[in-house]
């Protein structure tokens, strides 16, 4: 890591949070939501062409012969929005490598169908040279022998990435967390996940219920951005029913009348099996070094003994989970007031703001394990590049390093950044940037912007960017995902019939059909 840039950081976060208080009521010029795409300009100059400092850059596929004209093809699954600047940045890129033409295309507008389609296209040929991927994805790939191992390209003195310390860790660390030694993918579009609470908790006194919680009864951001499971659901959550049913119909804090109403809501079941394993120093997954397999590790007295105070949670609706919420992410009932925090991606937090709500939301850590880890989960589409057959295959590899290498640079990561509203810088000086400070500022905004600059105040946290993490990937491990997923359904739907003979079946049942999958 850059040292300089990790001491500016803590400094940088007290400005953003200094910035960003008490202005929800303020003015903005531009209508909620407005795209600012239009006035993004990928940097093309010599300075920032490459993965760091490089005044002398030179087409890698110059006009002195070496290599023939390369035609690449990137994949992804990117809206409209995000579309412009990825066509401005293929506007750009050839006009610093003019012998190299990027087709720029929206295979699919989800990352299952792009996967589907790159699978059944290894057979013909009909596949692209780099991609938007999931690890998950990438593990197929792997295992079709398609997939580039990029540690020489990221190595290479001239046009690697030379500035790799500016790159978050944890992004990095993602592409090489896979059964064979290696970097098979990288970070663009990088998110993890948040708290998103109703800001008339940020002041609300409890002593009447339970003067104890933070001392005094009276609950703080500070308070609320640092809670544990334990805290929440042995303290904050019996205090605020209790206070709840003081207050008159009409007034009070939340509904908690309705059939998914709850004061903690998530919209990931998978994430929060596969997040609280970290939390908790539980075992989830694993990779064999010697065979290179998978090993499901989830069945074990630690994580049964969590999803118990989960079940147990949700039975007092303090909990509930999109699955258990008939499949409904758990901010339409957040933006209703049907619930207090809701916790989801920051790649998502437009979801979490509704101008009919009443309220924008602020933004906090997700909550952690009393005795346990920090740890919150790494996640959004890395890019990937593929090999294929022919002459030209070691060029077409290259010209597509370099293309993934022009889009990450300094600039033009600061530009992703900001645009894409919910997507956390995967450069740490990018936080530094004016840019950027500039987006987590809620000076002249109201509504959704004020919600995107809280959200990325709290992307720029050490706190948040220190304590991300990913699992192990393997051929079967997308299984894994979805087996915890409704293995967390389950409990939480199975109320107080959850006996500790139904949760071993359970565990066992999720045990076998993700085991299945391994090859």
């Amino acid at each position: 890591m850059n040292k300089s840039i990790k001491a500016l950081l803590p400094l940088l976060c007290v400005g953003l949070l200094a910035s960003c208080a008490n202005n929800s009521g303020s003015s903005s010029s531009n209508p909620a939501g407005t795209d600012s795409t239009e006035t993004t300009t990928p940097s093309g100059d010599d300075t920032n062409t490459g993965g760091g400092e490089n005044d002398d850059y030179v087409p890698y596929f110059g006009e002195a012969g070496e290599h023939e004209p390369v035609t690449i093809n990137l994949w992804t699954t990117a809206g409209d929005d995000m579309q412009a600047i990825l066509k401005n940045y293929v506007k750009a890129f050839e006009e610093v490598e003019p012998n190299i033409v990027v087709n720029n295309q929206k295979v699919s507008g989800d990352y299952d169908t792009l996967k589907s389609n790159i699978l059944t296209g290894f057979a013909s040929g009909d596949y692209p040279d780099i991609a938007y991927a999931y690890p998950d994805h990438v593990a197929e790939y792997i295992y079709n022998l398609k997939q580039v191992d990029l540690t020489d390209y990221i190595n290479d003195p001239v046009y690697g990435l030379t500035d790799i310390d500016d790159f978050v860790p944890a992004f990095i660390e993602e592409g090489q967390r896979y059964a064979y030694e290696g970097t098979y993918s990288l970070p663009f579009s990088k998110s993890t996940e948040a708290m998103f609470y109703n800001p008339i908790l940020e002041t609300l006194d409890l002593s009447e219920v339970d003067s104890t919680i933070n001392g005094n009864g009276i609950l703080t951001r500070e308070y609320l951005q640092n809670l544990t499971w334990e805290e929440l659901f042995n303290r904050l959550c019996p205090a605020l029913v209790a206070y709840n049913e003081t207050l008159p119909e009409g007034s009070k804090i939340w509904d908690d009348s309705g059939k998914y109403s709850a004061i903690v809501g998530y919209d990931s079941d998978d994430n929060l099996f596969i997040t609280l394993a970290e939390q908790y120093g539980c075992a989830y997954t694993s990779i064999d070094e010697t065979t290179h397999r998978g090993s499901i590790d989830f069945n074990n007295v630690g994580m049964k003994s969590i999803m118990k105070m989960f079940n147990e949670a949700a039975q007092k609706k303090y909990f509930i989970t999109k699955g258990s919420a008939g499949g409904e992410y758990v901010n339409t009932y957040f933006t209703q007031n049907q619930i207090l925090f809701s916790i989801g991606s920051t790649g998502g937090m437009s979801h979490q703001y509704s101008a009919t709500a009443g309220f924008t939301p602020t933004v906090a850590r997700v909550p952690q394990a009393e005795d346990g880890k920090l740890a919150l989960m790494s996640q959004g589409p890395s890019m990937t590049i593929l090999k294929h057959e022919g002459a030209d295959s070691a060029d077409r590899i290259m010209a597509a390093w370099l293309f993934y290498r022009f889009m990450v640079n300094p600039s033009n990561s600061t530009a992703w950044a900001v645009n894409s509203t919910g997507y956390m810088p995967i450069r740490y000086s990018t936080y530094t940037t004016a840019e950027y400070q500039e987006i987590c500022s809620e000076t002249g905004k109201k509504g959704v912007d004020v919600l995107y600059a809280r959200g990325q105040t709290y992307c720029a946290d050490p706190d948040v960017t220190d304590c991300m993490f990913t699992s192990p990937v393997f051929v079967g491990s997308s299984t894994a995902r979805q087996s915890v997923g409704g293995l967390v359904t389950q409990i939480i739907n199975a109320g107080s019939s959850l006996t500790d003979e139904r949760l071993d079946e359970l565990f066992a049942d999720a045990e076998n059909t993700a085991k299945l999958a391994i090859h």
